[in-house]
């Protein structure tokens, strides 16, 4: 695999957006034995064109920065964790969050985290059990770490690799 210089992460943070199903207070360990919080939420497109722009952006600042490093590399995208769809009839934005809660770094230590949250003034959550009413409909914002990743594929004879961006 070739060793590729990788841009920097960037901060984004999303309009006022509509939670769907929401794992923000327990991690979801059912296809993850570690866990992992999640969320997803959506808005109204013309709120959220801004932030796809950028996001749109970032991702294209991505492709070219591979793309001169390995003229001959073919690469293909993953499923981006934005997009547009639509939400009972409506035309929407979206935006697809996950983080790990657990893990194993490189010098074998075990390591665990969870989101920090905020209340609506901007105050740093400290008593989690108030939120737990937290579910689909309910409305907040994201701030996330969008940062490029790459994807070997071992299985690929002619050279592929698979692009995407991982959401923290």
């Amino acid at each position: 695999m070739n060793q590729f210089n990788l841009i920097n992460s960037t901060k984004f943070t999303t309009p006022l957006l509509t939670f769907q199903y929401p794992k923000l207070l327990e991690p979801d360990t059912k296809f993850s034995p570690d866990g992992r919080y999640e969320c997803q939420g959506h808005c109204p497109v013309d709120q959220g064109a801004t932030l796809a722009d950028q996001l749109d952006k970032f991702l294209e600042e991505h492709k070219a920065s591979l793309k001169a490093q390995s003229p001959t590399t073919k690469f293909k995208l993953t499923d981006l964790p934005w997009g547009y769809n639509e939400t009972n009839g409506r035309p929407t934005f979206f935006v697809k969050t996950k983080c790990k809660a657990s893990g194993i770094d490189r010098e074998g230590k075990a390591w665990s985290r969870k989101p920090v949250l905020f209340d609506a003034q901007g105050s740093v959550v400290q008593d989690r059990s108030t939120l737990d009413g937290m579910w689909s409909g309910t409305t907040g914002r994201i701030s996330f770490h969008s940062q490029s990743v790459l994807y070997s594929c071992n299985w690929c004879r002619d050279n592929t690799a698979f692009v995407g961006s991982a959401n923290h």
